[in-house]
C-alpha cells in the first residue's frame, strides 16, 4: 500500500525542481492530475483495471465495465462497485479531455 511520508515532502519537491527537466516535471504534473482522489490502494488498482478495459476495448457503458472486472477473478468482482466506477470512469473520461484541450 502507498504511503506518503509528509516530513519528507520539502525534500522530494526539491528533488523535482533539481533533477527533473521540464517534461519530466509536466509528466509527474500530469500523473499527480491522473491519480488525484484515488490514491488508496483500492482506488489505485480500480482506476488502472477500469483504464485498461477501456484501452483494450473502447469506450464502455459501466454496467459493461463491471462485467469485465467480474470475469477476470472473485477479487475483483469483489470490488467493483458499480457506484466507484461510475465515478472513476467519469474522471478518466474528463481527465482525457484535459489532456486533449492541451
Amino acid at each position: 500500500e502507498l504511503q506518503l511520508v509528509h516530513d519528507r515532502k520539502a525534500e522530494v519537491e526539491r528533488y523535482v525542481e533539481t533533477e527533473l527537466n521540464a517534461e519530466q516535471r509536466a509528466r509527474l504534473q500530469r500523473l499527480t492530475e491522473l491519480v488525484h482522489g484515488f490514491r488508496a490502494a483500492y482506488a489505485l488498482e480500480l482506476l488502472a483495471s477500469i483504464a485498461y478495459i477501456r484501452q483494450q476495448e473502447g469506450h464502455m457503458e459501466t454496467d459493461l465495465i463491471l462485467a469485465r472486472m467480474k470475469e477476470w477473478s472473485p477479487r475483483k468482482k469483489a470490488m467493483a462497485d458499480p457506484e466507484m466506477v461510475r465515478v472513476a470512469q467519469e474522471h478518466l473520461e474528463e481527465f482525457g479531455q484535459r489532456m486533449a484541450q492541451a
